[in-house]
């Protein structure tokens, strides 16, 4: 899929405020990247999270850097996130 085409859907995701919408947007965009591009999801995924996750995607689709993004992460959860 173009990464245009991702973007409305990511807005979608950014925007919604019920969690669970969040998370299944989360999951079809996550879906619709490439094998590289795609996120290891964790099963416990809060707000907090998916923000960050978008932030991950779009610097993945637009060459963003949001390397100060994830400073606020522990280890783990930035390796899982990047």
């Amino acid at each position: 899929m173009k990464h245009q085409k991702l973007k409305p859907l990511i807005d979608e995701c950014r925007y919604e405020e019920n969690l669970d919408s969040q998370v299944n947007l989360l999951y079809a965009i996550n879906e619709k990247l490439s094998a590289s591009d795609k996120l290891d999801l964790p099963s416990f995924i809060t707000n907090d999270y998916v923000q960050r996750a978008l932030d991950v995607i779009e610097e993945k689709l637009f060459d963003l850097d949001i390397s100060n993004f994830c400073d606020g992460l522990t280890g783990g959860q930035a390796r899982q996130i990047r």
